[in-house]
């Protein structure tokens, strides 16, 4: 009876393990929720995402900082650009992902194969799923919103090749303001609707 609960135990308990960062300098374009359209470039552990989203007058650039999973989004504002820190921490991420998973299966996008992860999140009532190429790029993820599944974000195209690291820093001249982190464990935002 001990050795076949023992047996099963790997199978029973699926410890999640980290999920790959992305390992290679790429760019790539895309949609995410809501009919928007999105550019993705990373470089060293720092991505940058360019999204314009229907009726937006203006695209918003977020730049992000894998390593400390740390986020400026630039916004424009009457006053000229603006950009709030963010936390990635629990957060539905483009072209990268944040966070543990388990791998449930494989697909391919945009003519890639990836690993379908299954991300494990605050709410397991509404799960992330995520495809992830072997050098750590997140191709496709959709999640539970409102009850309903739906494709967060999916890459289109997409191309390796080198980056120039200048094009991923943000101006220094953009203001910063600072917003509160999420105290770890605390619930996640909720993913906005259609």
């Amino acid at each position: 009876m001990l050795l076949t609960l023992l047996a099963l135990w790997p199978a029973a308990v699926r410890a999640g393990e980290p999920l790959p960062l992305p390992s290679v300098d790429f760019a790539a374009h895309g949609t995410f929720i809501g009919g928007g359209t999105m550019t993705i470039r990373h470089h060293g552990g720092t991505l940058r995402t360019d999204m314009t989203m229907p009726g937006a007058p203006m695209p918003m650039t977020g730049y992000f900082d894998l390593a400390t999973k740390k986020a400026l989004m630039v916004v424009s504002t009457p006053a000229g650009p603006m950009a709030m820190e963010v936390s990635l921490a629990d957060q539905v991420g483009y072209g990268a992902m944040i966070g543990t998973g388990v791998r449930e299966g494989r697909d391919a996008v945009a003519g890639e194969p990836c690993d379908i992860w299954r991300i494990e999140t605050s709410r397991p009532e509404e799960p992330v799923r995520s495809c992830i190429t072997a050098d750590g790029i997140a191709l496709r993820t959709d999640a539970v919103v409102g009850g309903k599944p739906q494709t967060v974000f999916e890459i289109a195209g997409l191309t390796r090749g080198a980056q120039n690291p200048a094009d991923l820093r943000m101006p220094r001249d953009v203001p910063v303001m600072r917003m509160p982190m999420p105290q770890p464990g605390a619930p996640r935002p909720a993913v906005p609707a259609r």
